[in-house]
């Protein structure tokens, strides 16, 4: 003889709803960050609490959720090296212009650019650029993809989340610098 489940009872109250929105949203981050192996490597790597990457990724974003969505506080590495993004903008050309700084002497090359796109609709789109040597020109051009452009004509102004991330100087020891999060 199996018993069926228990039934529950969910709260629908608007604070108890807003929660379950809020953790929705960074889920759905979470599962995009983590997809990407060296940001999911930079929060394997953290000395911050979790059991493993995804669950960090959750418990450091959920607080930054604001009514469901997330907010350009919102982070796709845990703190790192500091990461300036000055401008950001899309060309006539459909190429992403950044400006960004960042201790080079840290990250050795070949370093990785990591872009995660978030539209209002709840769609989170990821890049990822190689920065070969030392420092980008400045601005940074980078040529979108499909799935980024075609977001970008539906859902205008999305938030855009960087990092940079490469391996320590003279070592294997992965470096990430801090995200940074513009709307262009």
């Amino acid at each position: 003889m199996s018993l069926g489940a228990k039934k529950h009872n969910i709260s629908q109250t608007a604070e108890a709803k807003k929660g379950r929105a809020n953790f929705a949203a960074a889920v759905r981050f979470a599962i995009t960050v983590n997809s990407i192996p060296k940001l999911k490597e930079a929060w394997s790597s953290a000395k911050i609490e979790g059991t493993n990457s995804y669950h960090r990724i959750i418990k450091y974003n959920s607080k930054l959720v604001n009514s469901g969505r997330l907010t350009a506080a919102n982070k796709i590495t845990p703190g790192g090296l500091p990461l300036t993004l000055s401008s950001l903008l899309i060309n006539e050309e459909n190429e992403l212009e950044l400006n960004i700084s960042y201790p080079q002497d840290k990250i050795n090359s070949p370093a990785l650019l990591c872009l995660v796109f978030f539209f209002g609709n709840d769609i989170i789109i990821k890049q990822s650029v190689t920065i070969e040597r030392g420092m980008p020109e400045i601005p940074l051009k980078v040529s979108l993809n499909d799935e980024i452009l075609k977001g970008l004509k539906k859902f205008p102004n999305p938030i855009v989340y960087t990092a940079v991330l490469g391996k320590k100087m003279n070592t294997e020891e992965i470096f990430w610098t801090s995200t940074a999060a513009g709307v262009i």
